[in-house]
């Protein structure tokens, strides 16, 4: 693990720093793909989804 951060919470400082876009990736599985992708989108944020293999 290499951050703490939980997703509602990361797609909501992008949203009070104005950003249109932001990425989260993470590694070896695509567990927070989905919720990661319904938070951003619910506040109009273009979420970019990677994963590290």
């Amino acid at each position: 693990m290499e951050s703490t951060i939980k997703i509602k919470d990361l797609v909501s400082a992008a949203a009070r720093n104005g950003m249109k876009a932001v990425a989260l990736t993470d590694k070896y599985v695509m567990s927070g793909a989905v919720e990661f992708y319904k938070e951003a989108t619910s506040k109009n944020i273009k979420p970019i989804i990677g994963c590290e293999i």
